[in-house]
């Protein structure tokens, strides 16, 4: 009744109808939006104005299913956007403990190992966020299919996932890196560019626990 110019429509933000549908998981909607020869494709890999696109926002619900599905009708580019922060679905997924996603990124051939290992304009990795998230799973899988190199990547300030294991109170954590063949007890002890170490960001939580353990 009102035409295809209605379904066009965007938000300020550039929020269109199909980065609704991927917020709220409609595959319907989406699917609509795909086989639309007003819309189409084209209209899927639209991008929010901080760089936002459906492939983020499914990979944020750990929707595998949607992730395929935009893959097959707009195609890998759209999967390797990221935002204008430099996020992209593996940090979405490490953010939001969504193993099933990063599998997905890393039997890709055209994402794989590479893309995992991709830091965001702050320079932190999927590791960073796992060890943020006191996901030592995460952390492992990480390091089976991309290797330690992606453990051992530290932000430009020097921001390790010791760091980010201790600040947020990870024992679990600083076990696995102590208890690490290529990590361990030097890994725990390396400063950031303002010096802090491990136990810094411990006393800084007041962990008296983690710098026992630390010690």
């Amino acid at each position: 009744v009102a035409g295809v110019e209605l379904l066009q429509k965007v938000r300020p933000d550039g929020t269109s109808i199909a980065h609704i549908a991927s917020a709220m998981g409609s595959m319907d909607v989406l699917d609509f939006v795909a086989n639309h020869p007003g819309l189409g494709p084209k209209f899927i890999r639209r991008r929010i104005s901080n760089g936002e696109t459906v492939a983020l926002q499914a990979a944020q619900r750990g929707d595998v299913t949607m992730l395929e599905y935009v893959l097959n009708v707009a195609g890998n580019d759209l999967l390797r956007k990221t935002r204008s922060d430099g996020t992209s679905i593996a940090h979405v997924a490490a953010l939001r403990g969504t193993l099933q996603v990063l599998r997905f990124v890393a039997e890709r051939t055209d994402l794989g190992s590479q893309f995992l290992s991709d830091a965001d304009n702050r320079g932190f990795t999927a590791a960073h966020f796992a060890a943020q998230r006191g996901d030592v799973a995460m952390l492992k899988y990480l390091n089976t299919v991309v290797g330690v190199e992606l453990l051992r990547k530290a932000s430009p300030q020097n921001d390790t996932i010791a760091h980010f294991g201790t600040a947020a109170g990870s024992k679990a954590v600083v076990a696995f890196i102590a208890e690490h063949a290529d990590l361990g007890s030097q890994f725990l002890s390396d400063a950031d560019i303002f010096g802090n170490t491990a136990a810094h960001l411990a006393a800084q939580r007041g962990d008296v626990a983690m710098l026992e353990f630390l010690e």
